[in-house]
């Protein structure tokens, strides 16, 4: 999923320029959207479509389901390219067990908030039987235990335990654009100096009632509201006042991040890895995958 990789975007960008080899791992359809980066990347696993596309009764077991298919795909070309570093969002659950096949250090990009710890059963349950497959023990203990980037500003994450212990706050990127990259037409003619971008993102893009209420309690204020939806939602119905546009294909969200105030996004898996680091904060030319 597009939000998924755009994650683990920057940070790969940013590894590679450093002088690191990187590979992004994901699903073939995403594919042409991370070499439009000029980073490598390795299709592994079912696309978005194949796995049950946004229309799931159960995202843990999306996740864990198409994260078997990721790990078959994965270890093999893990395994004879030994990246020094892995990693991947936080609901990918196929990278935990590449990074203990092949011994890389292991890293977690978080999403937004970091999960509660009063959902981390299910994810033991389906992480253990991941590991199980590949005769790797205690790897919900291995995944708790990985470095943690938090994304999410302090004061909006929630009072309580939670999954990760080792935790390094970094403040997110803007959205990078690819080559070729440009703002939809008329975007240049809003009557406001600033604008707000709302968007529900690849998983729930369809909660129309939901963006219907965000709308109305951002509508009236002294700035621009521009909201993209996904391609089987009508922009008309959000009324003509509101400026919208449809997403197709998502990564002009990347465009609209850079101009924008404030941005709201959710959406859902990705990981990279890199060749070598030398500590936490010191890199030296090695090598970083990245799994989605």
């Amino acid at each position: 999923m597009y939000g998924h990789v755009n994650t683990l975007l920057p940070l790969a960008i940013a590894a590679q320029r450093a002088g690191h080899e990187v590979v992004v791992a994901t699903g073939a359809d995403l594919i042409p959207h991370i070499e439009r980066y000029r980073l490598s990347a390795w299709p592994v696993g079912l696309t978005h479509a194949q796995a049950g596309g946004s229309s799931q009764a159960s995202w843990l077991n999306y996740f864990s389901a198409s994260a078997i298919k990721r790990a078959e795909d994965l270890v093999p070309r893990a395994t004879a390219w030994k990246p020094d570093i892995l990693i991947h969002e936080e609901t990918e659950l196929a990278g935990p067990i590449i990074a203990a096949l092949v011994g890389a250090r292991h890293i977690v990009q978080g999403l937004g908030l970091m999960p509660p710890a009063r959902i981390w059963p299910p994810f033991v349950k389906a992480i253990e039987e991941l590991g199980h497959r590949w005769n790797v023990r205690n790897i919900a203990q291995t995944l708790s235990d990985a470095i943690y980037l938090h994304v999410c500003p302090p004061a909006l994450q929630p009072p309580g335990e939670c999954i990760w212990k080792h935790v390094i706050p970094v403040q997110p990127a803007a959205g990078i654009p690819a080559a070729g990259d440009r703002l939809p037409a008329g975007f240049d003619l809003l009557p406001y100096p600033r604008t707000i971008h709302l968007t529900l993102g690849t998983v729930f893009h369809e909660a129309t009632e939901v963006l219907e209420s965000a709308i109305a309690g951002l509508r009236k204020r002294a700035f621009n509201l521009v909201v993209t939806v996904g391609p089987a939602v009508d922009p008309a119905r959000f009324g003509r006042s509101l400026r919208t546009f449809s997403l197709r294909p998502m990564f002009r969200m990347q465009c609209f991040c850079r101009t924008a105030a404030l941005s709201y996004h959710k959406a859902a898996p990705a990981s990279c890895s890199v060749r070598s680091v030398t500590g936490c904060h010191s890199w030296s030319s090695h090598r970083v995958a990245t799994n989605s």
